[in-house]
C-alpha cells in the first residue's frame, strides 16, 4: 500500500474499489506548465485594459451631480455609465426624501443602475418595447379583476 505526498490517500491500484476513496493526482503523467502563454495572455489583457482606461495625471475626471441634494462626485470617465439622471439612493435621494425620480406616463420605461457614476445610481426614461407593452397589457389584464375584488 502506496500513499501519494500530495493528497494523502491510499494509490489507485488493484486492491481499491470504486467506493473506496483513493489518489486521483496521476503524478505518472507529465505536466508541463506553459508559464510563456500565460504571460503573454496576461501582457495582452493588460495593454487591452490600458488602452480601454489611460490611467495617467492628466485624466479629466467627471463630476456627476445629485438630482436630490446636489451632493457631488468625481469619478473616471470609464467608470461612468451614461444615464438621464443621478441619485444618492436607489429611486430617491438620501439628503432629501421627498425626492423622487420622474414617474412616467403610460409608455416610457424607467431602468435603474446601481453605481453609475461611483456611489450613485443612475437611471435612464426609455420608451417600451413592443415586447414589453405586450407584457403590461397581459398584466394589467390579469391584476386589474383582481384588485377589483379586493377592492
Amino acid at each position: 500500500m502506496q500513499i501519494c505526498p500530495d493528497c494523502g490517500l491510499r494509490k489507485d491500484d488493484d486492491e481499491l474499489n470504486e467506493s473506496q476513496p483513493g489518489c486521483r493526482c496521476d503524478r505518472d503523467e507529465e505536466f508541463e506548465f506553459d508559464y510563456e502563454g500565460i504571460l503573454a495572455d496576461g501582457e495582452a489583457f493588460l495593454r487591452a485594459e490600458q488602452e480601454a482606461r489611460p490611467i495617467d495625471a492628466n485624466t479629466l475626471l467627471k463630476t456627476i451631480r445629485c438630482e436630490g441634494c446636489g451632493r457631488t462626485e468625481t469619478v473616471a470617465p470609464w467608470e461612468l455609465i451614461p444615464c438621464d439622471g443621478y441619485t444618492c439612493a436607489k429611486g430617491s435621494c438620501e439628503q432629501s426624501p421627498g425626492f423622487r425620480l420622474p414617474c412616467p406616463e403610460r409608455g416610457p420605461v424607467i431602468e435603474i443602475f446601481q453605481e453609475a457614476a461611483g456611489s450613485f445610481w443612475g437611471y435612464i426614461v426609455r420608451a417600451c418595447t413592443p415586447e414589453e407593452q405586450e407584457q403590461r397589457e397581459r398584466t394589467r389584464a390579469i391584476l386589474l379583476p383582481a384588485l377589483t375584488k379586493i377592492n
